[in-house]
């Protein structure tokens, strides 16, 4: 007899938001330590706003992490330049 499963699907994480947050604490982390963290900061910028499209189009999950990753980018990208004034 073979049993019969039912396996409930999670709606998936859009993975470039994930990424976005990943590169907005390492954009922050290189700003501390140097001043090339608007490097990172751009491209998880861009990729967040990317992000954000594609769930909207194909009703993914993740708004929350690609939003906190464009601010973490955002404060990355500008804490070189709050750190020469």
């Amino acid at each position: 007899m073979t049993a019969k499963l039912n396996v409930i699907e999670s709606p998936k994480v859009n993975n470039k938001a994930v990424l976005t947050l990943v590169l907005g604490m390492f954009s922050i982390f290189i700003s501390i330590i140097m001043a090339f963290g608007f490097i990172p900061g751009i491209i998880g910028i861009t990729v967040g706003l990317l992000a954000l499209r594609e769930m909207r189009k194909f009703k993914q999950n993740g708004k929350s992490l690609a939003t906190i990753g464009i601010l973490s980018c955002v404060i990355g990208t500008f804490l070189p330049v709050l750190f020469m004034i």
